[in-house]
């Protein structure tokens, strides 16, 4: 999590007094209107801080640092309602009324990240840490943007220093373990997620992230379990949903997967990636006419995603659409040629032989993925054995998450093996 921010109220008249989130006495008569844009926790709409911190900054009775302080705690409203272009010039104002003003930093940072200006957000946390080298929150946050960036390690290192300033701060421990499962140490990431999770029992996105983690290890009872818990806390989390759709698809539970992939696109009729798995899960019960739709709104939404595209031309061609390969050219002529699975498009539009194909991987996940691809296309050419051949290779190496693992044991089963 990032972009948290923190909110100093300067409310006193003469003299600047710094309270996190908090009120100032001596100012009584307008104590309210700082409560609301300090907005502390959260306890308010964005839209209740904007308006309260808008009419301290035009009631032109503040002090520069009362100024710096309203705009701030804009800024941080702002980003929270995703206007950061707005959220960026008000932590600028901040910054310039105060130079020294830590907190406007840490929410600039966070507003550079947002928008994935990550240079510059790692600019603004590095100045936050110069003026507060105890500042917890933003070795944290710069943690997260060296993570945006690729740079595991120095993310690594960020989290590291925020659990030494405070090891009762849950977010580092979330982040950090986000590091080694993405370095595939899936142990070390569960017992952060853990030590998260224990310091915060309600923190969703961490429970959501070890669910993540069992479900790589294979254990995909530990992951629903965890998901359940995520969905009891956040009935709303349409990304939970989504993800304990993938688990029941792992256990090949289809009915459940389609109903949770239905669930978090009610709650979000934007979520591309439920449309893609509900139709990877349809495509593996042979229902093709239900995949395409799905799939096909899928790649509407995301259209240069190639695996979407490429499911959608084998639902349309194995329910005997004669309209699947023009599609497919239209929907190739928008993806990348340079990167996999692109190959797998020229496959099926027949510009590379199946050899070339299950040749042009680098990755070993990636040649796992060739075998069931060109699995496919067997089956659509009508040669059951060079198919079966195929998915049982596609099967036994593609990892148990991979819908290409999937898919081949659906097909296989079919097959008869």
């Amino acid at each position: 999590m990032i972009g948290r921010g923190r909110r100093f109220v300067h409310c006193t008249a003469g003299v600047a007094v710094v309270i996190a989130g908090g009120v100032c006495a001596a100012a009584a008569q307008r104590s309210q209107i700082w409560i609301w844009c300090a907005n502390r926790d959260n306890a308010f709409p964005p839209d209740t801080a904007i308006n309260a911190c808008t009419a301290l900054i035009e009631s032109g009775r503040e002090t520069p640092k009362n100024l710096a302080a309203a705009y701030n705690n804009r800024c941080l409203a702002l980003n929270n309602k995703k206007a950061h272009e707005r959220a960026l010039s008000d932590c600028d104002q901040a910054i310039r009324l105060d130079p020294a003003y830590e907190s406007a930093f840490v929410n600039r940072g966070a507003t550079h990240y947002n928008m994935k200006n990550f240079d510059r957000a790692i600019a603004d946390y590095s100045e936050a840490l110069r003026l507060d080298p105890n500042d917890a929150i933003a070795f944290n946050d710069r943690g997260n943007v060296w993570r945006g960036k690729g740079d595991e390690d120095r993310a690594v290192a960020d989290y590291d220093a925020a659990i030494r300033l405070n090891p009762n701060y849950s977010y580092p421990y979330n982040g950090r373990a986000n590091m080694w499962r993405a370095k595939g140490d899936m142990d070390r990431a569960i017992a952060d997620y853990n030590q998260a999770i224990r310091l915060n029992p309600a923190y969703v996105t961490a429970i959501v992230n070890r669910g993540a983690a069992w479900r790589i290890k294979g254990d995909n009872d530990r992951a629903i379990a965890d998901y359940d818990v995520a969905i009891r806390l956040n009935p709303g989390d349409a990304g939970a949903f989504n993800s304990r759709g993938n688990a029941y698809n792992d256990k090949q539970d289809y009915d459940h997967a389609i109903a949770d992939f239905s669930a978090a696109i009610r709650l979000d009729p934007n979520a591309t990636g439920a449309y893609r798995s509900r139709g990877y899960a349809n495509f593996c019960q042979v229902k093709y006419g239900a995949a395409a739709a799905d799939l096909a709104r899928a790649v509407e939404r995301e259209p240069d995603h190639a695996y979407a595209a490429i499911w959608l031309y084998l639902a349309r061609a194995r329910a005997g659409d004669h309209s699947a390969v023009a599609e497919l050219e239209t929907n190739a002529a928008r993806l990348k040629p340079a990167e996999w699975p692109y190959p797998v498009a020229e496959l099926y539009l027949g510009r590379r032989t199946a050899a070339d194909t299950l040749a042009a991987p680098s990755k070993p996940g990636d040649r796992c993925e060739a075998e069931f691809y060109v699995g496919e296309w067997h089956l659509l050419k009508g040669d059951a054995a060079a198919a079966r051949a195929a998915l049982k290779r596609a099967a036994d190496t593609c990892p148990a998450t991979f819908i290409e693992s999937l898919g081949a044991q659906a097909e296989l089963r079919r097959l008869g093996r």
